[in-house]
Parts: structure tokens; sequence; C-alpha cells
């Protein structure tokens, strides 16, 4: 009777164990049936942490102090130790990240120098760099010239107004001014106004190969004379500078055109534009320069085109900019084209004034 009594109640033991456990695997298998859209959802949260982190790793590597084509910086050299590498990358990483958390107006303003960034029109492509918050730069260029051999001469007297937003945002004004058109179709009158704005994307500090990289977009409108109307143009342009080895600046710009061709048809024409600079003494730098099928601003266009689709202009040049003071600074240009749908030569004179 013992023994009965011993085996029933170790049966009616195990029998409540297997119950037990047959709960906990019913509570896993729901657990692990709820658990499925948790993870989705965790997922997607980690996505999003993800996503916050490599925006904030892109912040730390825009620029705290911008360069210049005009003015290149030295290629940097290993001067100092591993440590002192790491402690200067933490201290520009960490300055960096808090001109980004302080741009909205705590922070004072950078002192507006023409050095960094130069200006504009004194070469072909455009800069990666934006002017401080609060800067402005007023650049004309009172003679520019350029004529080709089967259509009229061309004059102008191009003006650029440049106003910082913020410290990696720009807006850009920009007309050709007055305008004189030679013989046989003599002309005067103003060129339409471009409307342009530009951000200042990164940076990075390479040993032999340092990077700048900046987009740049336009709406050329018909706010202008008749004669030198050529229709509403867009375009986005990519800027990219380099500090090279031997103080050695590279700046290019690779874009595409969105116009009207003399046929009313919209074409979409990429261009190219680049430029090598290096100072040859101190504030003064000499360049050499060139394009494929579109500058990085509109321009007049030469009469002896027929379509914009089947040609290509090339032209190659050279120039210098003279960097007076912290304020001022003068640049001129002179270009030839290689082909025939290129204007044979364009010069220009101009300077720019920081304020």
């Amino acid at each position: 009777m013992g023994k009965t009594y011993l085996l029933a109640s170790a049966a009616t033991d195990a029998f409540a164990g297997l119950r037990v456990m047959r709960v906990k695997v019913c509570s896993v298998a729901h657990f692990r049936l709820q658990i499925k859209p948790i993870s989705r959802r965790s997922a997607w949260g980690h996505f999003a942490l993800f996503a916050a982190l490599a925006s904030t790793g892109c912040a730390t590597s825009v620029r705290s102090i911008p360069t210049t084509v005009a003015n290149p910086s030295p290629a940097p050299v290993a001067v100092v130790n591993d440590l002192e590498d790491k402690n200067k990358a933490v201290r520009v990483d960490r300055t960096t990240a808090e001109r980004h958390e302080n741009s909205a107006a705590t922070a004072p303003a950078p002192r507006v120098t023409i050095r960094s960034p130069g200006p504009d029109l004194s070469n072909l492509p455009n800069s990666s760099y934006t002017l401080p918050k609060g800067g402005v730069y007023v650049e004309m260029l009172p003679l520019a010239l350029q004529g080709t051999s089967n259509s009229p001469k061309l004059y102008n007297c191009g003006i650029l107004l440049r106003y910082g937003l913020t410290n990696f945002m720009e807006l850009q004004m920009y007309t050709l001014g007055f305008s004189v058109q030679g013989q046989p179709q003599s002309t005067t009158g103003f060129s339409p106004l471009t409307f342009d704005t530009r951000i200042h994307l990164a940076e990075d500090a390479w040993r032999y190969f340092n990077y700048s990289l900046g987009l740049e977009a336009y709406v050329q409108t018909t706010w202008g004379s008749e004669a030198f109307d050529s229709g509403t143009q867009y375009a986005l342009t990519m800027n990219v500078d380099h500090a090279l080895p031997c103080d050695v600046a590279l700046n290019w710009n690779l874009g595409f055109v969105v116009m009207d061709d003399p046929t009313g048809e919209e074409v979409v024409e990429p261009s190219f534009l680049w430029a090598l600079q290096r100072d040859v003494i101190n504030d003064l730098a000499v360049f050499i320069q060139g394009y494929i099928n579109n500058e990085s601003l509109p321009s007049s266009r030469p009469d002896g085109k027929t379509t914009a689709k089947d040609v290509t202009e090339y032209a190659v040049g050279a120039g210098f900019q003279w960097t007076l003071n912290d304020r001022i600074a003068l640049f001129g240009s002179y270009n030839v084209g290689l082909n025939q749908f290129t204007p044979d030569y364009a010069g220009s004179l101009g300077f720019a004034v920081a304020f």
C-alpha cells in the first residue's frame, strides 16, 4: 500500500511537472510569436540610430576653418606622434560639433575675409566653401570681353552678390549686367538675373589628397533685356576642392544645365570645369583653367550654335589673383576656344570686396 501510494504520488508530481513545463513551453512559444513584430520595430530603431550616428559622423567631418583655391593650404605632414594626432582630431571634432550645435547664433560670427573662401569670379570653377553666417562678398567684372569668328563680339559688366545665410549655406545673385553686342547685330541692354544657392557638405584631411565637397544650384530667369534673353535655365553642380602637395590647389565642378535650344526643345547639357592654382609669391597666385560645355555661372551663348545637343564647347586659359589685404582682391583671366563652337577668346578683369 505504501509503495502504491508513493508511485501514485510520484506520478502525480511528474504529471504536475509536465503541466508546468507545458505552460512554460507554451509561454516561450507565445513569447517568440510576440517578439517578431518587436524585432522589426527594434530593427527600425537600430536603423534610425545608425542614421543618427552616421549624420553625426558627417557633421564632424564638415569644415571647421575653410580654405580656398586662392590660398591653398600645404599638404599635411606627419610631424607629431600618434597620441598628439588623436588628441588633435578629438579637439577638431569637438570644435566642429560645437559649431553645428551653436550655429543658431549663440556663438560669435567668424571674421569675414576675402582670403577664405576666395572670390568665385576669379577663375572658372566655383568653390565648395561658403561664406560664414552674415558674411557678404561683392564681386565685379567691370571688363569682360569675348568674341568669335562667326558671331558678334560681346562686352559685359558682371556682378555677383554673395551672402552667408548660415555657416554652411550661401545665397547668391548674379548677372552679366550691362551688356553690349557688336557688329553686325549691334545692341545694348541688361543680361538676366540668376539666383544661386550653395551648400558646403563635407571635408576631410588626408595626407596627400585633402578634399572639400559642396553642392550648388542656380536658376537663370528671363528678367532682363529681350535681346539677351536666353530663356530660363536650371543647373546643378558638385563643387570639389583639393589641397595637393607643393601648395597646389585643384578645384573642379561637375554638373549639368537644363536649357532650351533655339528650336524650343529642352536639353540637358553636362558640364565640367577645372582649375589648378598656386601662389608664386605671398598673396599673388596664378592658375590654369578650362571647361567643357558650360561655365559655372551662365554667360552669353555664341550665335553660331544651332542646337545645344549636337555641339560641345572646349576652352582653356590662365589667370591670376592678387589679394591686396583681408578685404580686397584683384583678378583676371584669358581663355581661348578650342573648337568652332567656343568663343575664340574671352578675357576678364575684376575685383572682390568682403564685408
